[in-house]
């Protein structure tokens, strides 16, 4: 039986794409306006305040 430490190191990690300034912009971003939507947050121009200021943490972050 193979422990996990036997796993080739070659293989990509699953956050990998998260290093990516865009999809981590992006991917937040609809993070932020799920949990806006599901607990109310308020809509500033048509946009998901919440999911707003998550997009521009991300962007900073």
């Amino acid at each position: 039986m193979s422990s996990p430490s036997a796993i080739p190191s070659s293989q990509p990690s699953a956050w990998a794409p998260i290093a990516i300034t865009a999809f981590r912009v992006l991917w937040f971003a609809q993070l932020g306006s799920n949990i806006g939507t599901a607990f109310g947050a308020p809509v500033v121009f048509g946009v998901n305040a919440l999911s707003f200021v998550v997009a521009v943490i991300a962007l900073v972050w």
